[in-house]
């Protein structure tokens, strides 16, 4: 069984994800924490120059250690300027989407199937459609169009996870909580990503701002519903 934790940099889906983990543990239930938001080898060279672009940005921040939105805008703009640039023609877009997406698969069979094979319950640090978002951000495409572009996921036949879940929070709520983003644009294009991205894959969303004990406690009424028996996959490969 795959449980997918899903959501933007702070929304709190890798605490929430080892707080499953101990809670299936602790009922009996093999399980482990994986990440799987996707390697860089075939993107690095697009990776490299968002840092040197973002370079100035990071050494602007405060003392506090939180970055300045107003300091770190241009950096990012630039950045997402390159990108859109780059993947406007699509022949480049169509294939930088399909390398992501390989890359990414392959990095999910290696990472995932070893642990479905001993039995054990994996639960999941992002999956493979966040590949999709992260290409649809940096090309500048509107998040009405996501619907079409999960469809690629049918062509990647990765282990499909059984439940889903959207930790779902305002950009302001999720900058507030990380000291490592140079500017809240970066969580403010993700997020109707992701809120678009569950309503297609039929995500149980959840409320990102509560507790983190409210939301453990969400998770896992809802997870203990399926565990006697896995239900239908988040991804139908028909």
């Amino acid at each position: 069984m795959i449980i997918c934790l899903n959501g933007i940099d702070g929304s709190g889906k890798s605490s929430q994800a080892q707080r499953l983990i101990a809670q299936l543990n602790a009922a009996g239930y093999p399980a482990v924490h994986v990440w799987t938001g996707g390697r860089r080898s075939l993107r690095r060279p697009l990776i490299s120059l968002g840092k040197r672009l973002l370079k100035t940005a990071h050494s602007a921040k405060p003392k506090s250690g939180k970055a300045d939105p107003a300091a770190t805008q241009s950096g990012y703009g630039a950045y997402i300027s390159t990108t859109q640039r780059i993947l406007k023609r699509r022949s480049l877009y169509r294939v930088w989407q399909h390398l992501s997406l390989l890359e990414h698969a392959a990095e999910i069979w290696v990472m995932v199937l070893p642990h479905l094979l001993r039995g054990r319950i994996v639960v999941c640090d992002r999956y493979l459609h966040d590949s999709i978002i992260r290409v649809a951000v940096l090309a500048g495409n509107d998040a009405s169009q996501l619907p079409q572009q999960l469809r690629l996921l049918r062509w990647y036949r990765v282990p499909a996870p059984t439940l889903g879940f959207l930790i779902d929070v305002p950009s302001e709520v999720a900058f507030s909580r990380k000291d490592d983003i140079p500017d809240i644009e970066y969580l403010r294009r993700r997020v109707p990503f992701y809120r678009a991205a569950a309503a297609q894959l039929k995500m149980l969303v959840v409320d990102g701002t509560k507790t983190p004990d409210e939301i453990a406690s969400h998770i896992w009424e809802t997870v203990t519903e399926i565990l006697p028996e896995a239900s239908k996959p988040l991804y139908s490969h028909r």
